[in-house]
């Protein structure tokens, strides 16, 4: 079966996922992991849990879990593989999602790496 790149990263991501709250759950992963979010000149890092369902190939979902200054009215904490950029770097154990476009917040790039 051939995969999108977007989804093969995500699914790369997910697999290497070493505590997953959602144990024994098919549909969904569950993970904590720090977050750096760019976005208008700015970086702000933050500690969240992450949610990730790969069922729905090929628009499969990662959601950030609202806290703080993390929040749907400000920023984006839902990302499918469809309308992002994703790239795993398997030596850095990191995600990347970038905006493929334009969006309401402008360009924007999330980095996350699982906290064990």
């Amino acid at each position: 079966m051939i995969y999108h790149d977007n989804f093969q990263s995500l699914y790369e991501f997910a697999k290497q996922i070493k505590n997953d709250h959602a144990k024994g759950n098919k549909s969904i992963i569950i993970a904590t992991a720090k977050i750096k979010y760019y976005w208008q000149n700015q970086e702000v890092e933050i500690v969240t849990e992450v949610h990730i369902s790969l069922d729905r190939q090929p628009h499969s979902q990662l959601s950030l879990i609202q806290k703080d200054w993390l929040n749907a009215e400000d920023v984006y904490v839902e990302f499918q593989t469809g309308y992002n950029l994703f790239l795993y770097n398997e030596h850095t154990r990191t995600l990347t999602i970038e905006c493929k476009g334009s969006s309401k917040i402008g360009a924007y790039k999330v980095e996350l790496t699982e906290i064990s």
